[in-house]
């Protein structure tokens, strides 16, 4: 998917990505492999998966999407959601370099304010914003 998706952005100079997560409620769900705990929109837990989503948009309004996926911190072998996190971003920003786009921006919201996150942007050379709460 990300591939393709970076593909169909090929020709283009600047790709702004919007990575995001969001949470996959299966509230009535029992017995679905390594289900999860997330949350409800008022703040309730309740089974599901959290998901990762990114989103390349060009200066004339063309999207694709870049990456999707959806994990459970309760499957063998899970790390971490930063771990989820690093990986799709290394994988988004080497299809999309692959594609001859030059410069990538990231939109990033508050849950991914990592130092590792930011440490990994820089060494790939994009540029970024992350939206941040302060205390």
């Amino acid at each position: 998917m990300t591939t393709l998706g970076a593909q169909r952005l090929a020709g283009h100079d600047e790709v702004v990505v919007i990575l995001d997560g969001s949470d996959l409620r299966k509230p009535h769900s029992q017995a679905l492999e390594h289900l999860s705990t997330v949350r409800t929109l008022d703040g309730h837990p309740v089974s599901g998966y959290p998901t990762l989503n990114a989103i390349g948009l060009t200066p004339d309004g063309k999207r694709r999407l870049l990456y999707h996926t959806l994990y459970s911190p309760k499957a063998p072998g899970f790390s971490s959601a930063n771990t989820v996190i690093l990986d799709a971003t290394k994988r988004i920003v080497l299809a999309l370099r692959a594609a001859g786009v030059k410069r990538i921006i990231f939109v990033l919201d508050r849950g991914f304010d990592s130092l590792l996150l930011i440490q990994l942007l820089m060494r790939l050379q994009v540029q970024f914003v992350i939206r941040w709460r302060l205390l």
